[in-house]
């Protein structure tokens, strides 16, 4: 029998945060400066698929984006 994988709020919770500040800093350097480097970029792409791999790890396949 396939065990049921628990939701865990507190995993998605933060992973929406992380998506939240990723995509925040993504579009502030983008507005602040046309010419951002992919260096200035990485941490906040980086932040998002974290956020992103953090929701599906927890086990909830629908966040409710």
């Amino acid at each position: 029998m396939k065990k049921k994988r628990v939701k865990n709020p507190v995993s998605t919770g933060s992973g929406m945060i992380l998506i939240l500040v990723g995509i925040l800093s993504f579009t502030g350097i983008i507005k602040s400066d046309q010419a951002a480097t992919l260096n200035e970029l990485a941490p906040a792409i980086v932040q998002t698929v974290a956020g992103i791999i953090s929701i599906f790890k927890s086990g909830d396949s629908n966040p409710g984006i």
